[in-house]
């Protein structure tokens, strides 16, 4: 996974997933303005609301120095800009995030990264939590009332996706690999409705779990959506090649409901 390493505050280091992130833009401490009660900066001819981890998080104070970083991601059809007091760097691995403690409110859990304890930064859980009648009204079309297969073996992705399809109406079965993801379905096909899926996970993988699903004409008509950190066009190809509906991007939770409010719009079309 690529990660954009940030200060939030001295000695406090958050990580951000780097495709969730749109641009990165250096400001002074002048150009932040109060605006019906939000920080905000002009930006590309508009106003761009900025917040901050402690909005959100037990975290510390963002201290404002007189240069600051901004954070642009794209959010429930906007732009929001997250305030940080340095970037640090980008680094690219496979981390083991703890959950337990940490979860909260703009945190999605803990991991070491270059020695040191580093908060991964949930975006959508800071905007939900710091304006959630704005997220609730531009996101309320792609809440809906359907049963999803849900495999994932890393348990931080796992819980961030289970709360955000719970959050927006879906009941979940949810599998730690493919092999218990294809007993769930031979147990619980008749309820299922869309299948979302990693791609590494252990006992059977996503891609061979996306093959066993189209070669039984009892499930061969599910949609399937497949999660992942990294991908290129190769990846993109051989998802479709096993039959994958569409390809996603790990944490981006808007993307994902995008994906499952279409397969349903799809179905009840059909």
């Amino acid at each position: 996974q690529q990660l954009l390493l940030v200060e939030n505050a001295p000695g406090e280091q958050c990580a951000i997933p780097m495709k969730l992130v749109s641009r990165i833009e250096r400001i002074s401490a002048e150009q932040i303005e109060q605006s019906g009660g939000r920080s905000t900066l002009q930006y590309r001819g508009s106003h761009l609301v900025l917040m901050s981890l402690e909005q959100a998080a037990d975290v510390q104070p963002l201290i404002i120095g007189e240069t600051m970083f901004v954070i642009i991601f794209r959010v429930a059809g906007g732009e929001i800009g997250l305030l940080t007091s340095d970037v640090l760097d980008i680094v690219i691995g496979v981390y083991e995030v703890t959950t337990k403690g940490f979860l909260q409110p703009g945190i999605g859990g803990s991991t070491i990264i270059d020695g040191r304890s580093t908060l991964m930064v949930d975006l959508y859980g800071l905007v939900r939590k710091v304006d959630p009648v704005w997220v609730e009204e531009q996101t309320k079309d792609l809440h809906g009332d359907a049963t999803i297969l849900l495999a994932e073996d890393t348990p931080f992705f796992r819980e961030q996706m289970r709360r955000c399809l719970e959050g927006a109406g879906y009941q979940l079965h949810i599998a730690e690999d493919g092999e218990r993801a294809w007993e769930l379905l031979e147990e619980h096909g008749d309820q299922i409705d869309i299948v979302v899926s990693d791609v590494e996970m252990p006992r059977l993988d996503g891609l061979s779990l996306v093959r066993r699903i189209r070669d039984d004409e009892r499930f061969a008509h599910l949609p399937v959506a497949v999660v992942t950190s990294l991908s290129d066009e190769a990846d993109e190809q051989r998802g479709k090649e096993a039959g994958v509906d569409a390809y996603l991007i790990k944490l981006d939770q808007e993307q994902l409901l995008q994906a499952v409010s279409g397969f349903l719009r799809r179905a009840e079309a059909s």
